[in-house]
């Protein structure tokens, strides 16, 4: 199983969506962004229910056992999560610490693999600081994944409109950079926002 794809592969997985997978995805990831702190344990028992059916499937195989290893692993996975929300969301962080610090070596070649050390750091980094800043660590990782989730539901959308999705396109398949940045930009948005409306809930709490 490919474990990191190109802007253009990911492209191409979210165009065979169709138009009401688009809405979806964009209400919800909107949402996740701006409000993720309020509904961050179903986000994270969320993510641990789609990695479980996604591992189940692919170690199961072949057959009806990978039908039925995934969503036993994913709802197994979700209710550990749902009732260790905190150690569930640092090592959902932790892990995404390393999928991202990986994929900014994935072009390099070594012994060890270099992908494997920037992994490996980026886990204990990530997973260091969402001890230390729990919450902020929590707002950070609903921001991005609803930033992602956003702009994937936007492709979709603009995927309807071929003169829209043609210049989208080519500006995302040229640049490397471009993807990222729009949903780095996205997360800072919503990170402000939510560290903004905590601030404003605890003062009035102060105040009363």
């Amino acid at each position: 199983m490919a474990v990191y794809y190109s802007v253009d592969d990911w492209l191409d997985i979210l165009t065979c969506y169709g138009l009401a997978m688009g809405f979806c995805l964009a209400g919800m990831g909107l949402a996740c962004t701006l409000l993720g702190w309020r509904v961050s344990r179903f986000v994270v028992a969320g993510d641990y229910l789609v990695a479980g059916i996604l591992v189940g499937v692919q170690v199961g195989g072949q057959g009806w056992s990978a039908w039925l290893l995934g969503p036993v692993l994913g709802l197994a996975l979700m209710a550990a999560a749902w009732v260790y929300p905190r150690y569930g969301a640092r090592l959902i962080a932790a892990l995404l610490g390393a999928y991202c610090a990986g994929a900014c070596v994935v072009h390099l070649e070594g012994s060890p693999p270099p992908v494997l050390i920037a992994g490996v750091i980026g886990f204990l980094v990530v997973g260091a600081l969402s001890i230390v800043l729990h919450e902020h660590m929590v707002v950070i990782l609903t921001c991005a994944q609803g930033a992602a989730v956003f702009v994937a539901g936007v492709v979709i959308l603009m995927y309807a409109h071929p003169a829209w999705y043609g210049g989208f396109h080519a500006l995302a398949v040229r640049s490397n950079i471009f993807m990222p940045m729009v949903i780095a930009g996205l997360t800072g948005i919503g990170v402000f926002f939510q560290l903004a409306e905590i601030q404003e809930e605890r003062s009035s709490q102060i105040s009363t």
